[in-house]
């Protein structure tokens, strides 16, 4: 019966050990956008001590919640890390960036 108990609180214990930290919202306002264009990424993390975003040129620490705008020249996935003393978490978002190509500019047809 003894083993029995310490089994069932063991279990329970480890079911209220501490956890990494969570990224509640990681967003961007264009998944895809013109070369050029801003990328506004937002985020927001509960429990963390420490947050982290990359943009594949190496993280960067950053708060724990926030917004930060890029310039992207090409196709990029940011990731974003969450973490604390008992683990890390990461998310990622995406964008393409597309190139227009105009030769000319015909302004007779907008008179």
């Amino acid at each position: 019966m003894l083993q029995l108990l310490n089994d069932y609180f063991e279990n329970c214990a480890a079911a209220a050990a501490p956890r990494g930290g969570e990224i509640l919202q990681f967003i961007g306002d264009a998944p895809t956008l013109v070369a050029g264009e801003p990328l506004l990424l937002t985020w927001n993390t509960m429990e963390s001590t420490e947050v982290t975003l990359d943009d594949g040129t190496g993280p960067v620490a950053v708060a724990l919640s926030g917004s930060q705008a890029f310039t992207p020249a090409a196709d990029t996935t940011y990731t974003l890390a969450a973490s604390n003393s008992a683990a890390t978490v990461t998310a990622e978002f995406s964008t393409i960036v597309v190139s227009p190509a105009i030769s000319e500019i015909a302004y007779a047809d907008f008179g």
